[in-house]
């Protein structure tokens, strides 16, 4: 008998365990009825009954790698959001393969669309991965993010749910400088000063799945919208990603591409986000 309450009170402390990690993943979620985020779904987590699908409302990237300022290769540095820890990362960072990736492609193929949300500051003239997916041992991606500021430009790769073929958006993206004076800690800088000097970015990028449109909305700047290649079909997520596929952060495979500077935020939310949502301020609002 002792044995068995012994046993009941592990098992306890064990889904005590797990419940607490899994809440730290999914802190709020989407349900959709009768709907299977992407394609070629696994075993991964993907919270799937026989009628219902839940969707993480938001993920946070630098919270699912627990980046730290006293993680290794990592220090925090003042960024331009208020009360939001920045963190600048060193070549020595490696610590790029995000846990739950099948989260993440649900998230990314959410029937109303997605936004993707960075505050960044990356070193000039480089060539760096915000968000890269791929299966493994693949090293073409099946969507990944890009900032060049070798030429200037936002690059979206992607596939959809009606070809195999890889698409692309493309965006300008402005060059911006470090700024030769410290910001005091704490001020919370909007957005439109951005363009005065303290090189941070303030970046969205919005799928509305209603109007097949992808979003980028960058700073204060007006927002500028591009159809999504490709034919993504009637009544289907737009985008397809496998879930059993592996997301990078910051870099593809093989180290390459890695992004250098520094970076405040990092989400992805399985909903398109209006502006005032975003997390930055702009006045006037264009």
């Amino acid at each position: 008998m002792k044995m068995v309450i012994n046993f009941f009170m592990i098992f306890l402390l064990a889904s005590d365990n797990s419940v607490s990690a899994w809440i730290t993943w999914y802190t709020t979620t989407r349900e959709y009825s009768n709907t299977t985020p992407g394609a070629g779904d696994s075993n991964e987590i993907s919270h799937q009954t026989d009628s219902t699908t839940s969707i993480p409302a938001e993920l946070d990237i630098l919270r699912l790698l627990n980046v730290t300022g006293s993680t290794p290769g990592v220090s925090e540095v003042l960024g331009p959001l208020s009360r939001v820890p920045a963190y600048k990362f060193r070549p020595g960072y490696n610590n790029v393969l995000v846990p739950g990736p099948g989260a993440i492609a649900a998230t990314l193929t959410a029937p109303e669309g997605f936004t993707l949300l960075f505050v960044y500051r990356q070193h000039r003239k480089t060539l760096g991965t915000l968000l890269s997916i791929h299966s493994p041992g693949r090293v073409t991606p099946w969507f990944q993010a890009t900032s060049n500021l070798r030429t200037g430009h936002l690059v979206l790769h992607y596939r959809v749910t009606s070809d195999s073929k890889l698409h692309q958006n493309s965006w300008a993206l402005q060059q911006q400088h470090v700024p030769s004076q410290p910001l005091a800690r704490g001020v919370s800088v909007p957005a439109a000063e951005t363009k005065k000097g303290n090189g941070w970015t303030h970046l969205a990028v919005v799928y509305n799945a209603t109007s097949s449109t992808l979003t980028l909305y960058m700073d204060c700047q007006k927002p500028k919208s591009q159809p999504v290649a490709g034919n993504t079909g009637a009544r289907t997520p737009g985008f397809h990603i496998p879930h059993d596929s592996l997301v990078y952060f910051r870099q593809e495979p093989g180290f390459k591409k890695k992004f250098l500077g520094s970076m405040q935020m990092a989400k992805i939310k399985s909903y398109p986000v209006s502006r005032k949502d975003f997390g930055w301020s702009c006045n006037p609002v264009p």
